[in-house]
């Protein structure tokens, strides 16, 4: 199993596991899959995004979470909400909430609200 002394120590150590085809911890990222694949799938209905990026240091190790996220958010989600969806991993590495944040952060920032804020403060 994965619990107890011999469990994982965080998502790098899961990770580690998972590179090393440890059949618990396999196991562990299969089943996290179906449920991201779910929790994705309806925000897909509700959202309608053009891209999805999974990130983190599991997705970085293992295809096959990103493989099987994409397989549940494909049944699950309605054709035409996925006909020009993209669902990739993050190319940033651990670093991706990060620059997210940031450009989140900016986006807000420099928004029409944003500038208005700004400009009522200077004032």
């Amino acid at each position: 199993g994965l619990a107890g002394q011999d469990g994982p120590r965080g998502a790098a150590d899961l990770a580690r596991l998972v590179r090393d085809g440890h059949p618990g911890a396999v196991r562990v990222v299969r089943e996290a899959a179906v449920t991201i694949g779910e929790v994705v799938a309806l925000l897909v209905h509700v959202y309608n995004p053009a891209r999805i990026v999974i990130g983190g240091a599991i997705a970085a190790a293992s295809d096959d979470l990103l493989a099987r996220i994409r397989g549940v958010v494909y049944r699950r989600a309605l054709p035409l909400a996925t006909r020009r969806l993209s669902l990739t991993q993050s190319v940033l590495g651990m670093s991706a909430g990060v620059v997210g944040g940031t450009v989140v952060g900016v986006e807000h920032v420099l928004s029409p609200e944003g500038i208005g804020d700004l400009l009522a403060h200077s004032a």
